[in-house]
């Protein structure tokens, strides 16, 4: 019975809506997330069809600041990732910038 037992401990993968936001896009987290782990908050993202990505690149979709470095804006735009945010945006690639809170909407 123990096989079993781990099997059902497993959680359903929903399907990934290709019409959500995160679908095919590339998503870097910037920053400490409050609600969950890293780890939580990038399974979200590949649940909806996401990838995550550890650096900045043209090919980022979304940046995702945690809540709490949001309230301190010194500290988040002297981010090595969100300087290399900023140059993208300013060279055309449509880079969204995503607090915690409108991460969470997103994904749920």
């Amino acid at each position: 019975g123990e096989r079993k037992r781990k099997k059902a401990m497993k959680v359903p993968k929903r399907k990934a809506d290709k019409e959500h936001s995160f679908f095919n896009a590339s998503v870097v987290f910037t920053g400490k997330v409050q609600s969950m782990t890293r780890g939580e908050a990038s399974q979200l993202v590949l649940n909806c069809g996401g990838d995550c990505k550890s650096n900045v690149t043209r090919n980022t979709g979304y940046l995702v600041i945690g809540d709490y470095d949001l309230t301190s804006f010194t500290e988040v735009f002297a981010s090595v990732k969100m300087q290399k945010v900023e140059e993208l945006i300013n060279k055309g690639h449509p880079i969204k910038v995503l607090g915690e809170t409108d991460f969470l909407k997103m994904v749920n």
